[in-house]
């Protein structure tokens, strides 16, 4: 249910982005009388997402757990995720409003596997009838185990100011604003990872005499669905720069070869409710550089 409503609310807003685009492009008066101005394109970007900083915290409950008493506790802890090379697709459909001033719509879906996760700089406050514990900084880092692809779905609204050099090559700037849903719905891993790491390190702390290994070799895990599962949809909006040089093949081909940069609101994630009466949420940023050529024919 909850993420039907984020992608419902995806669709709406890039459906949103695109009509006020089409609206802005019909407005726009002609270019030349000999040339419509209008023209389509399209692009297979190599897509490098940089590694995304996010923060989870999460709450747990008082009650039992393998039959001994939990305290209610606070936790919150740093996680990076690295990213294979993706692609995107990408199609535009722009209008020339001055020989060297462009403006654009661009539809794109993108994909990239996640490669690695890692927890890290992970602190826990325990709750007591008198108050809160002094917080437990948990040291060192975890790699919890992790498959699957990071989507993106966007509309983005561009202009381009093209730089004449009275030859077939133009170099090009550009800016872009829009709205893309990001969904790692495909990602998996283990969502007890965290408490996991949480709870075995704060006892080997408190238990120093424990030896680790023979501890982690036999100790209890925690019950499948401990930590809630986080929603897999958000929808933010989103900005980018570009730059780039195109080719004049044809009268009315056009080669090009850019990069471009997008960033975006933080991505926020919320656990869904479970059964322990636990919490999760993550908040994260989404940067994303593209290499890209690309192709425009103008009618």
């Amino acid at each position: 249910m909850e993420q039907a409503f984020f992608s419902a609310k995806a669709g709406n807003s890039i459906v949103a982005v695109a009509a006020a685009a089409c609206l802005l492009l019909i407005g726009v008066p002609k270019a030349d009388a000999a040339d419509s101005g209008w023209y389509v394109g399209a692009s297979i970007p190599v897509m490098y997402i940089d590694d995304t900083d996010t923060t989870t915290t999460g709450s747990n409950a008082p009650g039992l757990l393998h039959g001994n008493p939990v305290p209610p506790s606070t936790y919150r802890g740093k996680a990076v995720n690295k990213y294979d090379t993706g692609y995107k697709l990408e199609g535009v459909i722009g209008y020339e409003l001055l020989p060297n001033i462009r403006i654009e719509l661009e539809l794109f879906y993108s994909e990239a596997d996640v490669d690695k996760l890692t927890y890290s700089d992970v602190s826990t406050t325990i709750a007591t009838p008198q108050g809160n514990l002094p917080a437990i900084h948990v040291p060192g880092e975890t790699h919890p185990s992790v498959s699957g692809s990071a989507e993106q779905l966007g509309a983005m609204l561009n202009l381009w100011y093209d730089i004449d050099l009275g030859s077939k090559w133009t170099p090009y700037v550009g800016v872009g604003v829009g709205v893309i849903e990001v969904d790692f719905g495909d990602v998996e891993y283990d969502d007890n990872a965290l408490a996991q790491y949480v709870a075995d390190e704060v006892y080997l702390l408190q238990n120093p005499m424990v030896p680790r290994d023979a501890y982690l070799a036999v100790r209890p895990a925690l019950p499948s669905g401990y930590a809630p599962g986080v929603s897999t949809t958000d929808t933010v909006f989103a900005y980018q720069a570009a730059a780039g040089v195109s080719y004049q093949w044809q009268d009315n081909v056009v080669l090009r070869l850019g990069y471009r940069y997008q960033t975006s609101d933080d991505l926020e994630f919320r656990g869904r409710s479970n059964a322990f009466g636990n919490t999760v949420s993550t908040k994260t940023d989404f940067d994303v550089q593209f290499i890209e050529i690309g192709i425009r024919y103008h009618f």
